[in-house]
């Protein structure tokens, strides 16, 4: 299971535009959810975007967007034993 306090805003155009909480009560939980891909390998999805892992090194796991070979995308996340400690959700697509 995985352990997150993460809020994500839906912009007008429903995509998720960043995780923020929101004075107005207009919060959208992201839940991210383990899965696999087609090639047997684990990846994390959480809302329209999949993160696929990128290195692991102890208990730490580094997680890239799957946009990160093609198109350069920084968005990242940093898990240890199935909680997200460290986000970044600045995709570029």
């Amino acid at each position: 299971m995985l352990l997150t306090n993460f809020r994500c805003i839906i912009d007008t155009n429903d995509y998720y535009n960043g995780l923020e909480d929101n004075e107005n009560n207009n919060i959208f939980v992201a839940a991210p959810k383990y899965t696999w891909s087609k090639f047997g390998k684990p990846v994390i999805e959480m809302g329209p975007y999949r993160y696929y892992r990128r290195y692991q090194y102890k208990s730490k796991t580094k997680w890239v967007c799957i946009k990160y070979r093609s198109d350069g995308c920084p968005a990242a996340m940093t898990t240890t034993d199935e909680a997200i400690i460290a986000f970044q959700h600045s995709h570029n697509h």
